[in-house]
């Protein structure tokens, strides 16, 4: 299957998207576990939420393997969950910052989102071989 460069464009857009939606929710999700085991959080439905949408983010990066791009849906579906996903880590990066300022230090670096969830390997590559192996 050879690709047009707008269609090319488009479902690496997609796989970027569904990456990063996955690093995020992944992310959150045990943040918000580690916050549930020491008694520090509120809000179980905080963690169901995080791990609907992680679990959805997988899905949408499967998808991606079989398909060329998402559905106009699942991609607006998408979207709508990374601006959550940036909206819940801005919560907590603020929650990091603002103990950092308090008490002199942090334990984790602070990050902005689009830095802090990106595949270790960088983006580029990380799209050249996406679904190489099968996996995203």
């Amino acid at each position: 299957m050879r690709l047009g460069q707008p269609n090319k464009d488009l479902r690496r857009a997609h796989v970027r998207l569904a990456k990063q939606n996955a690093l995020a929710a992944e992310y959150l999700f045990n943040q918000q576990e580690g916050s549930s085991e020491t008694g520090l959080s509120a809000s179980e439905i905080f963690e169901d939420v995080i791990d609907s949408e992680q679990e959805t983010s997988q899905a949408h990066l499967e998808l991606l393997l079989k398909r060329e791009i998402l559905p106009e849906m699942i991609a607006d579906d998408a979207l709508r969950m990374n601006k959550d996903l940036r909206d819940k880590y801005a919560q907590d990066l603020e929650g990091k910052t603002a103990f950092a300022e308090q008490f002199g230090q942090s334990r984790a670096r602070l990050l902005p989102f689009e830095a802090m969830f990106t595949p270790g390997e960088g983006w580029e590559r990380f799209l050249d071989r996406f679904g190489e192996d099968g996996e995203g």
